[in-house]
C-alpha cells in the first residue's frame, strides 16, 4: 500500500501526521493472507534443533532442556528471531513474551529477546487458553467459570422478560460457546471440577425458575445445558 498516513487523537488533540512505510490496513480481508505470507520464512532463521509453532503473529519456540547447551540453543533461536525482525523492519516487545518451564528440574537460564530479559511465569495465555507450567489448566477452568457466571449475572440483570425460551435462548447464544471453546484441549475429567460446572448449571436454572415462575422443561432444559458427558 502506498501513500498512506496516520494521525492520534485523544479527545480534542490530534498528533501530527506521520508516514506508513509498511502494513496494510487493519481489518482488511487479505490482511491475514499477506501478514502469513510475509511471516513464512522465519522458519529458516530457527536452529534445526528447535520445534515451532507459527498463528499469525504469535510464534512459540521450545525444546526439551536437559544440559546448559539446551538452554543455549533456545537462546540461539530467540537471536535468530530478532536478525529476522530486523531484516524485515519488525520488533519485539520483551515485555509481551513469556518464558513458561514445563516440568520439574528444569536448569535456571536467562534468556533473552529484543534488548530485554523474557520474564518467566507460571501461566501463560496461548490464544485465549490459559497454560500453566502443571499442565493441569486449573487456572483456565476457573477464569472460565468466572466468566461465565459474570455472563449468567448480566443475562438476568439485562432483561427482565418471563420467557423461559427467551433465557434459553441466551444461555446457548452466550456461556455455552465460552464454556466450550477450545474444550477438546482443557476438559475437565475429576468429579470435583465437573461438579464446579454442574454448579454453573443449576444458578442458571435457578435464576429462571425465579424469574419465570416456572420450572424449565425437561427437554429444552437438556438441548441448552448439557456440556460435558459426565
Amino acid at each position: 500500500m502506498n501513500d498512506r498516513s496516520f494521525r492520534v487523537r485523544v479527545g480534542s488533540e490530534t498528533s501530527c501526521s506521520y508516514v506508513v512505510n509498511n502494513g496494510v490496513p487493519q481489518g482488511t480481508s487479505i490482511a491475514p493472507l499477506l501478514f502469513a505470507l510475509y511471516v513464512e520464512d522465519i522458519r529458516h532463521y530457527l536452529p534445526s534443533e528447535l520445534k515451532y509453532l507459527l498463528y499469525a503473529d504469535d510464534i512459540k519456540i521450545y525444546s526439551e532442556v536437559r544440559t546448559r547447551e539446551d538452554c543455549m540453543i533456545l537462546q540461539r533461536g530467540l537471536e535468530a528471531i530478532d536478525m529476522w525482525c530486523v531484516d524485515n523492519g519488525m520488533s519485539i516487545v520483551p515485555s509481551k513474551c513469556a518464558l513458561l518451564r514445563v516440568g520439574s528440574g528444569s536448569i535456571q537460564y536467562d534468556y533473552r529477546v529484543g534488548g530485554g530479559l523474557i520474564g518467566e511465569t507460571e501461566v501463560v495465555r496461548d490464544l485465549g487458553i490459559l497454560i500453566s507450567s502443571d499442565l493441569k489448566y486449573i487456572a483456565h477452568i476457573d477464569h472460565v467459570l468466572k466468566t461465565t457466571a459474570s455472563l449468567i449475572y448480566m443475562i438476568f440483570r439485562c432483561f427482565s422478560i418471563s420467557r423461559p425460551d427467551v433465557y434459553l435462548h441466551l444461555y446457548r447464544s452466550l456461556v455455552i460457546p465460552k464454556l466450550m471453546y477450545c474444550s477438546a484441549v482443557w476438559r475437565p475429567h475429576q468429579k470435583f471440577l465437573l461438579d464446579r460446572f454442574t454448579g454453573i448449571e443449576n444458578k442458571f436454572l435457578e435464576r429462571l425458575s425465579l424469574r419465570c415462575g416456572a420450572i424449565v422443561p425437561v427437554p429444552q432444559m437438556c438441548k441448552a445445558i448439557t456440556l460435558f458427558d459426565k
